[in-house]
Protein backbone atom coordinates (compact mmCIF):
# COMPACT_ATOMS: atom_id res chain seq x y z
CA UNK A 1 0.00 0.00 0.00
CA UNK A 2 1.45 3.39 -0.97
CA UNK A 3 1.41 6.50 1.21
CA UNK A 4 -1.66 8.02 -0.47
CA UNK A 5 -3.61 4.79 0.04
CA UNK A 6 -2.56 4.65 3.70
CA UNK A 7 -3.67 8.26 4.24
CA UNK A 8 -6.99 7.52 2.54
CA UNK A 9 -7.56 4.44 4.74
CA UNK A 10 -6.67 6.42 7.86
CA UNK A 11 -8.97 9.30 6.83
CA UNK A 12 -11.82 6.85 6.28
CA UNK A 13 -11.24 5.44 9.76
CA UNK A 14 -11.49 8.96 11.23
CA UNK A 15 -14.72 9.51 9.26
CA UNK A 16 -16.15 6.22 10.53
CA UNK A 17 -15.48 7.35 14.09
CA UNK A 18 -17.06 10.73 13.35
CA UNK A 19 -20.16 9.03 11.96
CA UNK A 20 -20.43 6.84 15.05
CA UNK A 21 -20.23 9.96 17.25
CA UNK A 22 -22.97 11.68 15.23
CA UNK A 23 -25.23 8.65 15.49
CA UNK A 24 -24.79 8.51 19.25
CA UNK A 25 -25.25 12.28 19.61
CA UNK A 26 -28.51 12.12 17.66
CA UNK A 27 -29.83 9.39 19.95
CA UNK A 28 -28.82 11.32 23.05
CA UNK A 29 -30.32 14.57 21.72
CA UNK A 30 -33.83 13.12 21.68
CA UNK A 31 -33.58 11.28 24.99
CA UNK A 32 -35.33 13.44 27.59
CA UNK A 33 -33.59 11.56 30.40
CA UNK A 34 -30.14 12.68 29.23
CA UNK A 35 -28.63 16.15 29.67
CA UNK A 36 -28.20 17.93 26.30
CA UNK A 37 -24.54 18.56 27.10
CA UNK A 38 -23.75 14.92 26.36
CA UNK A 39 -25.18 15.18 22.85
CA UNK A 40 -23.26 18.43 22.34
CA UNK A 41 -20.03 16.76 23.42
CA UNK A 42 -20.44 13.95 20.88
CA UNK A 43 -21.35 16.43 18.12
CA UNK A 44 -18.14 18.34 18.91
CA UNK A 45 -16.19 15.09 18.83
CA UNK A 46 -17.67 14.26 15.42
CA UNK A 47 -16.65 17.66 14.04
CA UNK A 48 -13.14 17.23 15.44
CA UNK A 49 -12.75 13.79 13.88
CA UNK A 50 -14.09 14.96 10.51
CA UNK A 51 -11.58 17.82 10.46
CA UNK A 52 -8.79 15.43 11.38
CA UNK A 53 -9.89 13.13 8.54
CA UNK A 54 -9.48 16.01 6.10
CA UNK A 55 -6.05 16.83 7.49
CA UNK A 56 -4.94 13.20 7.32
CA UNK A 57 -6.13 12.94 3.72
CA UNK A 58 -4.14 16.07 2.84
CA UNK A 59 -1.06 14.78 4.67
CA UNK A 60 -1.11 17.70 7.11
CA UNK A 61 0.25 17.03 10.59
CA UNK A 62 -1.85 18.37 13.44
CA UNK A 63 -1.26 18.74 17.17
CA UNK A 64 -3.06 16.71 19.79
CA UNK A 65 -5.92 19.15 20.35
CA UNK A 66 -9.68 19.43 20.64
CA UNK A 67 -9.64 23.05 19.39
CA UNK A 68 -11.94 23.13 16.37
CA UNK A 69 -10.81 26.62 15.37
CA UNK A 70 -7.17 25.52 15.29
CA UNK A 71 -8.03 22.42 13.25
CA UNK A 72 -10.15 24.48 10.83
CA UNK A 73 -7.27 26.89 10.34
CA UNK A 74 -5.03 23.99 9.28
CA UNK A 75 -7.41 22.76 6.56
CA UNK A 76 -6.40 24.10 3.13
CA UNK A 77 -8.49 26.91 1.67
CA UNK A 78 -9.52 24.58 -1.16
CA UNK A 79 -11.79 22.76 1.31
CA UNK A 80 -15.15 24.43 1.91
CA UNK A 81 -15.83 24.46 5.64
CA UNK A 82 -18.61 27.01 5.75
CA UNK A 83 -19.22 30.67 5.23
CA UNK A 84 -16.71 31.88 7.81
CA UNK A 85 -13.31 30.34 8.44
CA UNK A 86 -11.52 31.11 11.70
CA UNK A 87 -8.25 32.98 11.58
CA UNK A 88 -5.21 30.87 12.18
CA UNK A 89 -4.30 30.42 15.82
CA UNK A 90 -0.89 29.03 14.90
CA UNK A 91 2.17 30.90 16.06
CA UNK A 92 4.39 30.08 13.06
Amino acid sequence: MNEADERRADALRWLRYATEDIELAERLAVDATVSPRYACWYFQQAAEKALKAALVLEGIAFPHTHDLNLLCALVPDSWFLGEKRPKSTRSD
